[in-house]
């Protein structure tokens, strides 16, 4: 009987572990804390949809599609396909692959229909999809005069021959780390900008 007493505590203490493992992965993943969570994934059989997140963080692009494809395919709940999903949708718009990217957001709207913030990403999206797909024709260093002030980095550029001054999206979506606050060079908002599904 004390044996079985033994076993029965194990397997408890086993799950009760196990849970509070995935609760500190979750923690890592909701918070962007990719190298944490990238440190913490080391050597454990881990849900894919965090193994594609830190695997999208740092570039590594085949990994990131190849298990958010498996996260999106083997959710057990529609939150969860759809968080695949959207962070597949998110992927392929930074990649410059349009068609790729519609097509996870009719695949979200198919979990669920009429979302409208899906539904105006895709008709964004879905205006490139007569072009081919972007690409890095050749990948060299190059030095371009630009200027700083509260609104961002403005370059300026030329568009169809009129010179235009663009505003430098680096997709930096959160206010950076206290120590480049406190160096003074970076200002920062906590307003959080609507977007569509993304790695959150």
């Amino acid at each position: 009987m004390l044996v079985l007493s033994w076993a029965v505590f194990l397997l408890v203490f086993a799950e009760l572990a196990g849970s509070g493992s995935d609760a500190s992965l979750k923690l890592l993943y909701d918070h962007h804390r990719w190298f944490e969570l990238r440190d913490a994934l080391q050597g454990k059989q881990a849900p894919p949809l965090y193994v594609a997140a830190v695997a999208s963080a740092f570039n590594n692009v085949k990994r990131a599609e190849e298990y958010l494809n498996k996260a999106a395919e083997h959710a057990s709940t529609v939150e969860e396909a759809v968080k695949a999903r959207g962070m597949l949708a998110y992927l392929y718009t930074r990649l410059g692959r349009s068609r790729d990217a519609v097509h996870q957001f009719d695949e979200i709207l198919r979990l669920e229909p009429g979302r409208p913030d899906v539904l105006n990403a895709r008709t964004l999206f879905a205006a490139f999809n007569r072009y081919p797909d972007q690409s890095i024709g050749r990948n060299r260093h190059s030095s371009i005069s630009c200027t700083a002030n509260a609104r961002g980095l403005i370059l300026p550029v030329s568009v169809n021959g009129k010179k235009v001054r663009w505003i430098f999206d680096s997709g930096l979506s959160r206010c950076p780390p206290p120590q480049v606050r406190r160096s003074g060079t970076e200002r920062c908002s906590d307003a959080r900008h609507p977007r569509f599904p993304s790695p959150q």
